[in-house]
């Protein structure tokens, strides 16, 4: 009996472990999604703007709220919507109008500056080998106009195309000078563009993590930071401090006027002057670090085969043009011999071996149809 009561007390049930949930967990409505969404992101990013909670007047016999009041519900909507405007990209965003008077219009300005420069290096060369050598009184007359130049406020420049004897302010810039310049346009406008084409004041600017995508839809490029020697877009940033910086909420925010007329086109050059003269007194100093590394980009520029001229729209397409037309008009054709044929095994080639002509004629291929445009209907696998 006593060996039976024994048994009796083993198989007793344990008493259940209790669960408590952490404070973080409490607060918790609904249960994190283990898996995929049941929309895309691209449907997602479109759609949730006209998220809203329903209403009875819109035909419901009664509307409930299991979790929170009717108010507290509207309000969460509400805060998710904002967040989402910020941290989702806008899809369906196309460059407007103004964007594209604004390009048209820089272009046209930064041609203008280039041959100015073109034509001034030109003159100061032909100054320089025709110019006897200077005597002493000379030499040291030369050095002050030089040091004199330097200490011109920049910003207080009126004409960047003289500011004396001829000379424009950008006499001194070399190619890293005019691609920064660029690139630090670009993305003041891209800023100033989106707000405008986007038309929805909550969506206060570009956010970090989708700044390559709008620079892209707007230039019909990338921004590579391969090409400006960096690692990362954040990196290339740092570049163009002075125009641009990601604040606090990660989002892109401006460091000039917000203002894109000639006088803040002239400030461009200015800006770079200034930029131009602090690196190079760090390099004179012994600052290796100060250098610019653009040689990939410089090297696009010079071979516009590469993919098109500064990555232009042809590249961003991807492919060459009439790539695809041609492609298609191709069709295989057998050899009558194979010569040389390699190993797979990775031996010796094997020996020439003649391919007996067919019994009967064999049709020709059907024609291959050609591949479907880029910007043509595609499956998005869900996220």
């Amino acid at each position: 009996e006593e060996k039976k009561e024994e048994e009796e007390e083993e198989e007793e049930d344990e008493p259940m472990p209790q669960v408590e949930l952490t404070e973080e967990e409490k607060k918790i409505n609904f249960k994190p999604p283990a898996g995929g969404y049941d929309l895309t992101i691209q449907t997602l990013n479109t759609a949730f703007v006209n998220f809203c909670i329903p209403e009875k007047g819109e035909g419901f016999d009664e509307v409930r709220y299991e979790w929170q009041k009717e108010a507290e519900s509207k309000a969460y909507l509400k805060k998710w919507i904002l967040e989402k405007k910020i941290t989702s990209r806008v899809e369906d965003l196309q460059p407007g109008e103004g964007f594209k008077k604004k390009i048209e219009e820089f272009t046209k300005t930064l041609k203008e500056w280039k041959e100015k420069h073109k034509e001034h290096k030109a003159s100061a060369s032909k100054k320089e080998s025709e110019k006897k050598e200077p005597a002493e009184g000379e030499e040291k007359k030369e050095d002050e106009e030089e040091l004199s130049k330097m200490d011109v406020d920049i910003f207080s420049v009126e004409d960047v195309l003289n500011v004396g004897n001829g000379e424009p302010l950008f006499a001194n810039f070399a190619f890293e000078d005019w691609a920064l310049l660029t690139l630090r346009f670009e993305l003041v406008l891209l800023e100033l563009s989106f707000k405008e084409d986007v038309n929805d004041p909550e969506r206060v600017g570009i956010h970090e993590n989708h700044l390559g995508y709008y620079y892209s839809r707007y230039f019909k490029k990338q921004l590579s930071p391969h090409l400006y020697g960096k690692e990362t877009v954040l990196e290339v940033l740092e570049l163009c401090k002075d125009a641009v910086k990601i604040g606090d909420n990660k989002i892109l925010a401006l460091n000039l006027k917000e203002d894109l007329d000639a006088e803040a086109l002239s400030t461009f050059v200015k800006v770079q002057e200034e930029n131009r003269r602090k690196r190079q007194q760090r390099i004179d100093a012994g600052d290796e670090t100060a250098r610019l590394n653009f040689k990939a980009l410089e090297q696009q520029e010079k071979n516009p085969h590469w993919g098109g001229k500064g990555g232009g729209k042809d590249n961003w397409k991807g492919g060459r043009k009439g790539a695809g037309k041609a492609g298609a008009q191709a069709t295989p054709v057998a050899a009558p011999l194979d010569v040389g044929a390699v190993n797979p095994a990775g031996g010796a080639a094997a020996e020439p071996k003649a391919v007996a002509p067919p019994a009967t004629p064999v049709a020709p291929p059907a024609p291959v149809a050609p591949p479907a445009p880029a910007g043509g209907p595609r499956l998005v696998p869900a996220p």
